[in-house]
Protein backbone atom coordinates (compact mmCIF):
# COMPACT_ATOMS: atom_id res chain seq x y z
CA UNK A 1 0.00 0.00 0.00
CA UNK A 2 1.49 3.29 -0.78
CA UNK A 3 1.25 5.76 1.83
CA UNK A 4 0.11 9.61 0.60
CA UNK A 5 2.40 12.36 -0.34
CA UNK A 6 3.50 14.28 2.15
CA UNK A 7 3.15 18.32 1.19
CA UNK A 8 6.46 20.13 2.78
CA UNK A 9 4.57 23.52 2.61
CA UNK A 10 1.46 22.44 4.69
CA UNK A 11 3.86 21.10 7.12
CA UNK A 12 6.05 24.29 7.33
CA UNK A 13 3.25 25.96 7.95
CA UNK A 14 1.39 23.91 10.54
CA UNK A 15 5.27 23.92 12.37
CA UNK A 16 5.37 27.30 12.20
CA UNK A 17 2.16 28.81 13.21
CA UNK A 18 2.01 26.36 16.01
CA UNK A 19 5.94 27.84 16.95
CA UNK A 20 4.74 31.42 16.76
CA UNK A 21 1.97 30.91 18.56
CA UNK A 22 3.44 29.71 21.26
CA UNK A 23 6.77 31.94 21.49
CA UNK A 24 4.04 34.85 21.49
CA UNK A 25 1.55 33.54 23.96
CA UNK A 26 1.20 36.76 25.85
CA UNK A 27 -1.31 34.99 28.00
CA UNK A 28 1.37 32.42 30.02
CA UNK A 29 4.73 34.38 29.27
CA UNK A 30 6.25 32.32 32.16
CA UNK A 31 5.41 29.50 30.22
CA UNK A 32 8.07 30.01 27.38
CA UNK A 33 10.80 28.13 29.02
CA UNK A 34 8.22 24.76 28.65
CA UNK A 35 6.96 25.65 25.55
CA UNK A 36 10.49 26.06 24.25
CA UNK A 37 11.73 22.98 24.84
CA UNK A 38 8.86 20.98 23.47
CA UNK A 39 9.28 22.99 20.06
CA UNK A 40 13.19 22.11 20.40
CA UNK A 41 12.86 18.42 21.28
CA UNK A 42 10.05 18.06 18.19
CA UNK A 43 12.63 19.66 15.86
CA UNK A 44 15.48 17.94 17.23
CA UNK A 45 13.35 13.97 17.27
CA UNK A 46 12.70 14.59 13.63
CA UNK A 47 15.49 16.79 11.55
CA UNK A 48 18.31 17.77 14.10
CA UNK A 49 19.41 18.88 17.63
CA UNK A 50 21.39 21.86 15.71
CA UNK A 51 18.23 23.06 13.86
CA UNK A 52 16.03 22.52 17.11
CA UNK A 53 18.33 25.11 18.49
CA UNK A 54 18.16 27.75 15.65
CA UNK A 55 14.41 27.35 15.52
CA UNK A 56 14.19 27.91 19.35
CA UNK A 57 16.86 30.69 19.12
CA UNK A 58 14.83 32.26 16.22
CA UNK A 59 11.86 31.98 18.34
CA UNK A 60 13.64 33.74 21.45
CA UNK A 61 14.39 36.76 18.80
CA UNK A 62 10.16 37.03 17.75
CA UNK A 63 10.00 37.29 21.37
CA UNK A 64 12.49 40.48 21.88
CA UNK A 65 10.99 42.54 20.34
CA UNK A 66 13.49 45.38 18.96
CA UNK A 67 16.39 43.30 18.90
CA UNK A 68 17.50 41.31 15.29
CA UNK A 69 13.54 41.28 14.76
CA UNK A 70 12.96 40.46 10.84
CA UNK A 71 11.59 42.83 9.18
CA UNK A 72 9.01 40.40 7.85
CA UNK A 73 6.14 38.80 10.10
CA UNK A 74 8.03 35.62 11.90
CA UNK A 75 5.78 32.83 10.77
CA UNK A 76 6.50 33.66 7.66
CA UNK A 77 9.97 33.71 8.22
CA UNK A 78 10.16 30.64 10.44
CA UNK A 79 7.92 29.13 7.66
CA UNK A 80 10.70 29.68 5.22
CA UNK A 81 13.61 28.63 7.42
CA UNK A 82 11.58 24.84 8.30
CA UNK A 83 10.69 24.18 4.22
CA UNK A 84 14.24 24.77 3.36
CA UNK A 85 14.67 21.65 5.66
CA UNK A 86 11.94 20.11 4.94
CA UNK A 87 12.81 20.35 1.03
CA UNK A 88 15.91 18.14 1.76
CA UNK A 89 14.42 15.16 2.91
CA UNK A 90 13.07 12.41 1.55
CA UNK A 91 9.55 10.80 2.21
CA UNK A 92 9.99 8.22 5.50
CA UNK A 93 11.51 11.02 6.82
CA UNK A 94 9.09 13.61 5.89
CA UNK A 95 6.59 11.46 8.12
CA UNK A 96 8.83 11.29 10.66
CA UNK A 97 8.37 14.86 10.97
CA UNK A 98 4.71 14.97 10.82
CA UNK A 99 4.47 13.37 13.56
CA UNK A 100 6.89 14.89 15.51
CA UNK A 101 5.07 18.14 14.90
CA UNK A 102 1.55 15.90 15.79
CA UNK A 103 3.38 15.29 18.97
CA UNK A 104 4.55 19.00 19.48
CA UNK A 105 1.14 19.74 18.97
CA UNK A 106 -0.41 17.70 21.54
CA UNK A 107 1.98 18.94 23.89
CA UNK A 108 1.57 22.39 23.91
CA UNK A 109 -0.93 24.09 26.32
CA UNK A 110 -3.91 24.16 24.77
CA UNK A 111 -4.53 27.95 25.10
CA UNK A 112 -2.73 28.27 22.10
CA UNK A 113 -4.80 29.43 19.09
CA UNK A 114 -4.51 26.00 16.94
CA UNK A 115 -6.55 27.59 14.05
CA UNK A 116 -6.46 31.38 14.34
CA UNK A 117 -5.29 33.97 12.30
CA UNK A 118 -4.70 36.33 15.07
CA UNK A 119 -1.35 37.92 14.91
CA UNK A 120 -1.06 37.78 10.88
CA UNK A 121 -0.59 33.99 11.37
CA UNK A 122 -1.15 32.25 8.03
CA UNK A 123 -3.90 30.07 8.40
CA UNK A 124 -3.40 25.88 8.18
CA UNK A 125 -5.22 25.78 4.94
CA UNK A 126 -2.66 27.32 2.70
CA UNK A 127 -5.16 29.92 1.46
CA UNK A 128 -2.39 32.84 1.89
CA UNK A 129 -0.44 32.13 -1.24
CA UNK A 130 2.73 34.35 0.17
CA UNK A 131 4.20 31.55 2.37
CA UNK A 132 4.08 29.37 -0.69
CA UNK A 133 6.46 31.76 -2.66
CA UNK A 134 9.66 30.45 -2.49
Amino acid sequence: MQSRPIDPDRLAVRFARLAVAAALDEDDPEGWPDRRRIIGRAVARSISHDQGARMTRFLDRARSPGRELPVEDPQQALTRLFLALLHQLDHLTLSKVARSIDVMAAELPRSIPRHSASRGFVPLDGSDRRVQAR
